[in-house]
């Protein structure tokens, strides 16, 4: 997974991306990309989706991205583990 596939995975489907690493994070958001950011540092995800904050694991992010778990399933799957 890339930071471009991240990206355009953003764009398809209106969600902010932030990448959380040991002593800092980054956003990927619709529009824009954390292009200097080591993807191999993140240590977790936080997904903005409608206005909801879903912390999500870098496993997670991949199948999402790839397709492998539609973003629906992935809300319905992690409604009880929603951020405020």
């Amino acid at each position: 997974m890339t930071l471009e596939e991240i990206q355009k995975w953003c764009q398809a489907y209106t969600v902010q991306a932030r990448g959380i690493f040991r002593g800092g994070d980054f956003l990927i958001t619709p529009q824009e990309s954390g292009d200097s950011n080591p993807l191999n540092e993140v240590l977790h995800w936080e997904l903005s989706i409608g206005g909801k904050r879903y912390p999500t694991s870098t496993s997670d992010l991949e199948r999402l991205v790839s397709r492998r778990i539609p973003l629906e399933d992935f809300i319905k799957m992690t409604g009880s583990r929603e951020g405020r």
